[in-house]
Parts: C-alpha cells; sequence; structure tokens
C-alpha cells in the first residue's frame, strides 16, 4: 500500500503536482512544456439565493469543524440534506441510479453522525469520512465543468486569458459558473515555480487524508463498517471521473486520474481481502448471517441491505 503515498499523495501535496487546488473553485495546471493554466469559477453574476437552491453548497472551508465538533454536527447536516436534491440542484450529472447512491451515502452519513455524537475531535475525520468524500465530488464537478466547456476554451492556443460565460438558454446540466483561463508561457529552460502546498481543505488533501483511513478502516476488519466502506469505494470511483478530461489544455490531470484509479483498485482488493469477500453486491447475500456478525446493528444492518438492493434494481 505503500504506493499509494508514493504516486498518488505525497505527489499531489508537496507543491509539484500537476493539479492543485487553490481555493474554492480555483485551480492551477501545470505543463511540462512550461505552459500554466489558472481557472477561476465564480457564479458572481447569479444571486446568492439561487446559487443555494441550483447548485451543491461545498463546507466553508475556512472554518475548522474538526476543532468545534458540536457546532460542525449542523454544519453537516445541511451540507448533508442537498444530496436530497441532487437531481433539481445538478440536473442531468448522474444517472438515476447513481442519485440514488450518493442519496443514500448522504443517508448513511447522518445515521453515523447521530450515533457518534458528540463525536471527539480525535475521530472526527474517521466519523465524518463519508462526507469528506461528499465534499471531494462537489470539488472534482468543478473539473467536470470545465472540461465540458473545452470546446470553447481550446482556443487559447496561447498567453492570454478567454473568459465563457454560460449561456443564457443552456440549462441542460443546471446552473453553470462563469469560467475564466489564464495562460501563462515560460521557457522550457525555466525552473518550475514551486506552488504552495495544497490547502489542507483542497481536494488533493482531502483525498489524501481519506484513503489513509479508508485503509485504517479496511485493516480494522469491523463488519459494521462494511457499509460505509462500500459508500466510500462508489464514491472514490465517482471522484476519480472528472479526473480523466477530454480538454487538451486539461492533459496533465490525466496523470492524477490514472494514478487514483490505481489507488480504488488497489483498495477494492484490500476490502475484498480484509472483509473476506463479504460486501452487498451479490444474489446470494446472507442478510441474517451479517446481521449476527454486527449484533444486529441497526445502521449496518439497514444499509447493507440498501445496498443489496440498489445492487439487484441493476445499479
Amino acid at each position: 500500500m505503500g504506493f499509494i503515498w508514493r504516486y498518488f499523495c505525497r505527489p499531489l501535496l508537496n507543491g509539484q503536482s500537476d493539479l492543485q487546488h487553490v481555493d474554492t473553485g480555483q485551480w492551477r495546471i501545470w505543463h511540462n512544456d512550461g505552459v500554466l493554466y489558472y481557472i477561476n469559477m465564480s457564479f458572481n453574476n447569479t444571486s446568492l439565493e439561487i446559487v443555494k437552491k441550483r447548485t451543491l453548497i461545498d463546507l466553508d472551508p475556512r472554518l475548522d469543524y474538526q476543532n468545534m465538533p458540536m457546532r460542525s454536527i449542523n454544519f453537516l447536516f445541511v451540507f448533508l440534506d442537498q444530496f436530497k436534491e441532487i437531481d433539481s440542484r445538478c440536473m442531468n450529472w448522474f444517472e438515476p441510479h447513481t442519485v440514488r447512491l450518493i442519496g443514500q451515502c448522504a443517508e448513511y452519513q447522518k445515521d453515523v453522525l447521530v450515533r457518534e455524537s458528540p463525536i471527539s475531535p480525535n475521530h472526527f475525520d474517521r466519523v465524518t469520512l463519508v462526507a469528506m468524500l461528499l465534499r471531494c465530488l462537489i470539488m472534482s464537478q468543478e473539473l467536470a465543468d470545465v472540461d465540458g466547456s473545452y470546446s470553447s476554451l481550446c482556443f487559447l492556443d496561447g498567453p492570454g486569458e478567454f473568459e465563457m460565460r454560460p449561456e443564457e438558454d443552456s440549462d441542460y446540466f443546471g446552473l453553470s459558473p462563469s469560467i475564466t483561463i489564464k495562460r501563462i508561457d515560460r521557457p522550457r529552460h525555466q525552473r518550475r515555480p514551486r506552488f504552495a502546498p495544497d490547502r489542507p481543505q483542497g481536494l488533493p488533501s482531502i483525498l489524501a487524508k481519506s484513503v489513509a483511513i479508508i485503509k485504517q478502516t479496511m485493516f480494522g476488519r469491523q463488519p459494521e463498517e462494511y457499509p460505509g466502506l462500500v459508500y466510500c469505494l462508489c464514491l472514490m470511483s465517482l471522484i476519480a471521473q472528472p479526473l480523466r478530461p477530454l480538454a487538451g489544455f486539461m492533459s496533465p490531470i490525466v496523470r492524477a486520474g490514472d494514478a487514483f484509479y490505481d489507488v480504488i483498485h488497489t483498495l477494492c482488493e484490500l476490502y475484498t481481502f480484509c472483509s473476506e469477500d463479504v460486501h452487498p453486491f451479490t444474489e446470494d447475500v446472507d442478510l441474517p448471517a451479517y446481521s449476527r456478525s454486527v449484533d444486529d446493528d441497526q445502521i449496518a444492518v439497514k444499509h447493507f441491505r440498501s445496498l443489496n438492493e440498489m445492487w439487484r434494481d441493476g445499479g
């Protein structure tokens, strides 16, 4: 499992990554030929009221949720409730079965929050693991928004700045942000600039932290954790999809995406090994036996059953 840190986590965090998440809606993409792209996305031309109703809003990255666990519970419930309305907020982003899966992930996280409250700061990241990955899903969709506009942005073939505003009658994918791309060309012989380390609440940092927690949880071999781990692996596969963009200027991200897919594959193999192949995605699942293995833990049984039903329905 050491390669996960060497080839995925560490390169994303040490300031030398091809992709850096600067802030909400702000990214840097570095090319080996010296080209640097700054991406800025915003809804500045849209009222805050509309943005809150028609997009998924991430948690405020400026707040230290871990050290205010009682208050953070309220923030987290508001955050998670958005996923009940994901179809109206993010039209056509996901197919119906995926929408159902994401909703179940949010419900699972709420169930765990209620059970574990009050949350010790030392256990906050472990208890809120699914919420962290739902945050990553929102962040990765920012890259999907940019990639979806590549046909317009590909005309930026030299230094300069390009701004793309959403068309007024374009509402197929819901509310779209304004996107500004700034390209800077540096001579090949110049040393690559070293960025500041990725912010703690940025996509690479949260993913690295999540991978570490998932690995540790799997090695714990606690059956009551299996539904949560399955939700995490499913969310990671959704987060990975925008990390393989089609836009030419975003090609360096593909390297991170390929590494992340390797991480997911390894974690799936680790789950199979640690759980002794106990999972809900099978016709002959033995729910009574699973219930006994978790001492009838209501949350674990409920979500193990839900995952199995979703799989049987074609999810």
